[in-house]
């Protein structure tokens, strides 16, 4: 397995976003990041949400969200982002945007995730764990890519899975909607464009008659 040089896939990165290429309308412009010392508070992008969600910066690896608190990240363009320098929830970042358990009703949508490299599964977009009521939607997630020489990671541009365990808890219930996406890498595993698992688990057992109220992905 060969990972593509940073140099490469940042050159094919930027050549994409200046030419446009089914860019957002409203996308940000690609930003350097500042020193490591903490950013400057600043406010929040409004959003037409009943609840507008909080927004963090692509600076901000630590912004904190917690379970039925609504966690947005939107009109941003997030590139050459590797494990720990994204964009995370609850807990460790292995993804350009990282949606850990707990991140009840977040928003990603008209976003520019590019280029970026994980350990882990979900390289551009992932949601581990069981957060419920999440949107992905309208993002260009473009040549991200998850690899580990010790295991076999999944869904090189977008991963949602619940927790593996003996009874998952599952996922919560996801739309994946109207994005762009295009020559993301998985490596030795599954999915390079989006990977899908372990939605269902302890939801099934306590309602194994009742489809409504089992997690589902949903997306168009």
């Amino acid at each position: 397995m060969r990972i593509q040089p940073k140099s490469l896939v940042a050159a094919a990165c930027l050549a994409i976003l200046s030419s446009g290429c089914s860019k957002p309308a409203e996308q940000a412009a690609v930003e350097t990041p500042p020193p490591a010392s903490p950013p400057e508070a600043t406010a929040p992008a409004p959003v037409p949400e009943a609840t507008a969600p909080m927004v963090a910066a692509a600076t901000d690896p630590n912004q904190i969200g917690t379970a039925g608190i609504s966690v947005g990240w939107q009109n941003n363009a997030l590139v050459f982002a590797s494990a720990g320098e994204g964009f995370c929830v609850n807990g460790s970042c292995q993804s350009g945007i990282a949606l850990n358990t707990g991140a009840d009703n977040y928003r990603v949508q008209k976003n520019w995730v590019c280029g970026n490299l994980s350990q882990g599964s979900g390289a551009g977009i992932g949601h581990l764990g069981f957060s419920d009521n999440g949107l992905i939607e309208d993002n260009t997630v473009v040549f991200n890519e998850s690899a580990s020489q010790g295991s076999a990671e999944h869904g090189g541009g977008i991963y949602v899975g619940g927790q593996p365990a003996l009874v998952s808890p599952g996922s919560g219930t996801v739309t994946i909607d109207a994005n762009l996406i295009r020559g993301n890498l998985a490596g030795a595993g599954d999915g390079g464009g989006i990977a899908i698992e372990n939605v269902n688990g302890a939801d099934i057992l306590a309602n194994p008659a009742d489809l409504d109220a089992w997690d589902a992905i949903f997306g168009g």
